[in-house]
């Protein structure tokens, strides 16, 4: 039996308001069961609840920006107000700690989160190769006795990103914040590649405003800065919309950008591989013949090989070679780290669902599971979107700081998300977006990420 929807509105305000109470009161009270399991753990922090008036303006800004498209359907200024949201709130996420704002703090926390090599390890090894042909020629060796941290296991493409503004500024801490920024700010280019996402599977500019939205104000899109990791959900929503066109199409054209982008990230990180089961069922989903399928299966796997081949040839570097090499980096990490699968699944859900504000997993479940006025196509997509990430969660290839480690899978939360709020009145939509908000205020008072 299908809800009305005036009880539908009811269940939703009921539950979001639910959860978002709990969730937060959790985090407030520094439970145990919020900042990870016993092997890893997020640090927390106190700051003053004045800090919290910094904020203030993000949020104001992604309102005004979803009034402008819901009373003048304006997409281009909706959008442009989103990302300067969260660029903002990532700006104070990093520089009020631990007391308040200030552009020095900024600037200091910008550079620490570069340099230390507990966030990042990508920068400091850009300096030990002699520039970046040497890099490539020489990547097996420099990986396997030189590299220190998250750099051993990934690819060279973070490291040559840090040798070109290593390059332009002589200085050590100019680099880092000029880098920093860089990525502070493409970051939140994110939001335009998920709305963007939202009209490649054809639902509609609504959906997608409201999915870009939310996104915006979630607390692993404005707490996480100045990880890479922030740059990674533009990677994932680029190319599945590149492959659904590909597959849709049938245009070779969108096949190679699809192989061109998988390029770009297997060279800065593996962990977008856990993506084939969203390319291969997201591929059938659309696909109105086998052989388009397999016709652009073939473009993509022979253009991505090309490419590698083509950096075999002219820089002697070899993929093969990275991957095994980080593969078995990767199991000593696991075994120095200790984190015992299966029992990492609890955690890494809840750290995930920390990550997009608990108030989104509890509307995408509503979607999934609550009967209402919909297609069955759609919901099906959907449910492809919450399969991938319970697969990366079942199979256990990405375990524990999942709010960061898994922010490339943001975007398919917020899909669903969007979709479960799209017959809601405009009064309530803000009430969801003030909750996402007031869960990264939590993040943002509580947790060293």
């Amino acid at each position: 039996m299908k809800l009305s929807p005036k009880k539908y509105t009811s269940l939703v305000l009921a539950a979001t308001v639910i959860i978002f109470l709990i969730s937060v009161g959790l985090i407030y009270q520094h439970n145990g069961l919020m900042n990870g399991p016993p092997w890893f753990k997020w640090g927390w922090r106190s700051m003053p609840w004045t800090c919290n008036i910094f904020m203030l303006p993000g949020l104001i800004i992604c309102i005004a920006g979803y009034l402008v498209y819901e009373k003048k359907r304006n997409i281009k200024i909706a959008l442009s107000c989103f990302l300067i949201a969260n660029i903002y709130m990532q700006i104070i996420s990093v520089g009020t700690p631990p007391q308040s704002f200030s552009i020095t703090n900024l600037n200091n926390r910008l550079i620490y989160k570069t340099i230390n090599i507990h966030y990042n390890s990508q920068f400091n090894d850009a300096y030990i190769p002699d520039g970046p042909l040497d890099l490539l020629k020489n990547y097996e060796k420099y990986q396997t006795n030189e590299m220190k941290g998250h750099s051993v296991n990934k690819g060279p493409g973070m490291i040559l990103f840090y040798m070109f503004f290593i390059s332009l500024f002589e200085e050590k801490s100019s680099a880092a914040l000029i880098s920093a920024l860089f990525i502070l700010i493409i970051s939140s280019l994110s939001i335009r590649a998920l709305f963007t996402l939202a009209k490649v599977c054809s639902l509609g500019d609504k959906t997608a405003i409201t999915a870009a939205a939310i996104f915006s104000m979630s607390p692993a899109l404005t707490q996480l800065t100045p990880v890479f990791d922030t740059l990674y959900p533009i990677l994932a929503c680029t190319m599945l919309s590149a492959w659904i066109l590909a597959i849709k199409k049938n245009d070779w054209r969108y096949s190679l950008l699809f192989a061109s982008l998988l390029f770009i990230s297997v060279m800065c990180t593996f962990a977008l591989l856990v993506l084939g089961f969203i390319f291969v069922t997201a591929g059938f989903f659309y696909v109105d013949k086998k052989k388009q399928f397999v016709k652009q299966s073939l473009i993509s796997a022979a253009c991505f090989s090309t490419l590698f081949l083509l950096m075999k040839i002219l820089f002697s570097f070899s993929i093969v070679q990275c991957f095994t090499t980080a593969l078995k980096k990767e199991s000593e990490f696991q075994e120095m780290l200790n984190r015992p699968y299966p029992n990492t699944i609890p955690y890494d859900l809840v750290d995930f669902a920390l990550g997009s504000s608990f108030v989104i997993a509890i509307l995408v479940l509503i979607f999934l599971l609550v009967p209402r006025l919909r297609h069955k196509k759609t919901v099906l997509l959907c449910a492809l979107f919450v399969g991938q990430i319970l697969v990366t969660t079942v199979t256990g290839l990405l375990r524990c700081e999942t709010v960061r480690v898994w922010l490339f899978m943001q975007p398919f939360m917020m899909i669903p998300a969007a979709l479960a709020m799209r017959k809601l009145p405009l009064h309530l939509k803000l009430i969801i977006l003030v909750l996402i908000f007031c869960t990264s205020i939590a993040a943002f008072q509580n947790y060293w990420f």
